[in-house]
């Protein structure tokens, strides 16, 4: 069993909104009291991880919105052509990452889309944080990734569940 701890988030305006999380549960948890807070799109996995995956349409938009709005990046300068470079590395090695050398900081975390079963919609977001110093590379990318991206499919398809039953309950009139 795993001790990193796990967030999951959605995206709520220009950020995302961690929404869950196992800090409280891990004794390694570097960070502690994520619940309910913000994150920004481009300096943390979990929004990477929504701005590389969904659809294009709705990436502009962001773009758009991150240029003209308050968000938890503002504090830092991003130029497009950046911000698009790390989109390209992020689909082409199928995760999202936040290392150390981001910013002087021990902890580096990896996240993944949940996606809306059967679309490209993303819905949420799912990450683990880590120290970097105590997991290899392999451990992140021949362990760690996979169990995300399952559990990204296997929360996918229980949202399609919950939709499809909630669909298919007669209403109740009064």
């Amino acid at each position: 069993m795993y001790t990193w701890p796990v967030a999951i988030s959605v995206l709520d305006g220009n950020a995302m909104l961690v929404c869950y999380t196992t800090c409280g549960e891990s004794p390694i948890a570097p960070y502690h009291a994520l619940t309910y807070k913000h994150l920004g799109l481009v300096s943390k996995a979990l929004g990477r991880a929504y701005l590389a995956f969904c659809p294009p349409e709705e990436r502009r938009l962001l773009f758009r919105l991150l240029q003209t709005t308050q968000h938890p990046d503002s504090d830092q300068m991003y130029a497009l052509d950046l911000i698009e470079h790390m989109i390209e590395i992020t689909r082409r090695q199928q995760f999202a990452e936040r290392t150390k050398h981001y910013k002087d900081e021990a902890s580096s975390s990896v996240a993944v889309p949940i996606y809306e079963n059967g679309s490209n919609r993303v819905l949420a977001t799912i990450g683990m944080t880590y120290y970097a110093t105590a997991v290899k590379r392999s451990d992140i990318l021949e362990r760690f990734v996979p169990s995300l991206k399952a559990a990204a499919e296997g929360i996918s398809e229980n949202v399609e569940r919950l939709r499809t039953s909630m669909h298919a309950q007669p209403t109740r009139v009064q």
